[in-house]
């Protein structure tokens, strides 16, 4: 994100602001409550309940928060923040969660492993499970036995337990994990506690890709495709497999690979035994859903979305496709699919009615169509405010399930520029919660960091500094 206002004097604020269609929620706060106000946003709409800042003491400890990094946290649908940081007296990171107002540490840069066997180097983007847990991939160094990649599981009651090592078995009786470059950047991870993946593992002298497993909570393995599967269908079986996984954090799970006749990589659905070819793999951008959907962003500049199963799609959007208000599809800036399979599209137009002046639009398209959120030279939500050209626009649009849209944007009112977030859903319309001219306790937000969707209960993490 990009830095709003140069700052003198750095405050961070860890922050859920609640998106609850115009309805005011009166939550439990730790520093102070603010309803959206002042001139761009209406007195009705969320509040911010602030969790953590800097100078806050971490429990069990006499160190104090110092949140410099300006990581932007992750929420999960039961609302439980995740996020690094280090503290005063220590330039190491750590990993914290926040469940209500209650601080978690639960490991330490450069901490042991659970089996003494290396220490903890950095961690990648983790992963909050629907109880609380955080599941941790992270880097070693200082290693005695095993390899430098890793996942970690560390729990509410703040035990580290490592979950997976390179040169380590998947579990007792499973074959060995090998190789390092990106055998654990496919683990992806369920809500419930689960890992899908598809490492390298050993056989003999010869690592390579074998199978995709399932490693649950209660570390139980189970191997959900293995080379010399057959397709469900036809004749063919599976010859080799690419690493990539994707998982709707239900019941679905996908896996590239490819097969003994075809030479591309497909997209395969993998459930109760069934292995389903959906689409070809060609390194496209691809988003997982519900009821067995994906969701490609093709590179000949059309969306399309195989649903159930299939391996027909319906095209969502595309190049050359007329948009409400004059013009057509040019290509895409950045898309979001949400698990409900609703999008979010930042798109660039041509043949508009005002030229460069309006060629670049947010749109939603979900179960009920296609409608326009936000586009150049259109109001924003300030009175006389009106959203900017290019290239200060917008390429930031998340989506949460409810086609509930949070995005970025710049606009001009009163002859000056500010940048803003913007919230929209069909019945809330289009809302701005968070902009330069914000101030938090007489200080005022010079910068913020989103990256998440808004969770299930109309949640949103943020980090944001504050200037004299």
């Amino acid at each position: 994100m990009r830095v709003t206002t140069e700052v003198r004097t750095k405050h961070y604020f860890f922050g859920i602001s609640v998106l609850d269609k115009c309805q005011l929620k009166v939550l439990p706060l730790w520093l102070v409550c603010l309803a959206f106000s002042g001139n761009a946003v209406s007195q009705d709409f969320g509040t911010i309940e602030f969790r953590a800042k800097t100078g806050d003491l971490v429990p069990g400890t006499t160190q104090t928060l110092r949140l410099d990094q300006f990581n932007a946290p992750r929420i999960n649908p039961t609302g439980v923040v995740s996020f690094t940081a280090n503290t005063a007296q220590s330039s190491g990171f750590g990993l914290y969660t926040l469940s209500g107002l209650e601080l978690r540490r639960h490991l330490v840069e450069n901490q042991a492993t659970p089996a003494a066997d290396g220490r903890i180097q950095s961690v990648d983007q983790t992963f909050v499970t629907d109880s609380g847990n955080v599941l941790v991939p992270a880097s070693l160094e200082n290693i005695t036995a095993g390899g430098r990649s890793a996942v970690f599981r560390a729990s509410t009651s703040q035990v580290l337990t490592e979950l997976l090592r390179e040169g380590k078995p998947i579990a007792p009786g499973q074959p060995t994990i090998c190789g390092v470059t990106g055998l654990f950047e496919p683990v992806r991870f369920n809500p419930n506690g689960s890992i899908v993946f598809t490492p390298g593992t050993l056989s003999g002298t010869s690592c390579d890709r074998r199978a995709t497993y399932l490693l649950s909570e209660n570390g139980s393995v189970q191997t959900l495709l293995s080379l010399g599967a057959s397709v469900s269908g036809t004749a063919l079986t599976i010859n080799d497999l690419s690493g990539k996984t994707l998982t709707d954090g239900r019941s679905n799970v996908f896996v590239s690979g490819r097969n003994t006749t075809e030479s591309v990589s497909y997209w395969y659905l993998v459930r109760n035994g069934q292995t389903v070819r959906m689409l070809s793999d060609r390194g496209q951008t691809v988003f997982p859903g519900d009821n067995a959907t994906l969701t490609s962003v093709d590179s000949d500049d059309v969306i399309r979305q195989y649903r159930n199963a299939s391996s027909t799609a319906v095209e969502l959007l595309k190049k050359g496709q007329a948009v409400p208000n004059g013009g057509s599809v040019f290509d895409f800036r950045n898309v979001d699919v949400a698990n409900d399979n609703a999008m979010v599209a930042t798109v660039s137009l041509t043949g508009t009615p005002g030229g460069s002046a309006d060629d670049n639009a947010v749109y939603l398209v979900d179960a009920q169509g296609l409608v326009q959120i936000a586009r150049e030279g259109s109001p924003a939500v300030a009175p006389g405010s009106v959203f900017r050209a290019i290239p200060n626009f917008t390429d930031f649009a998340r989506i949460g399930t409810g086609s509930r849209v949070v995005f970025e944007a710049d606009y001009s009112v009163n002859g000056s520029s500010k940048t803003g977030y913007f919230y929209y859903d069909r019945s809330t319309g289009l809302k701005e919660f968070l902009n330069s001219d914000r101030t938090v306790q007489g200080l005022r937000i010079s910068n913020w960091n989103i990256e998440d969707r808004v969770n299930e209960r109309g949640e949103l993490s943020i980090a944001l500094r504050t200037a004299d």
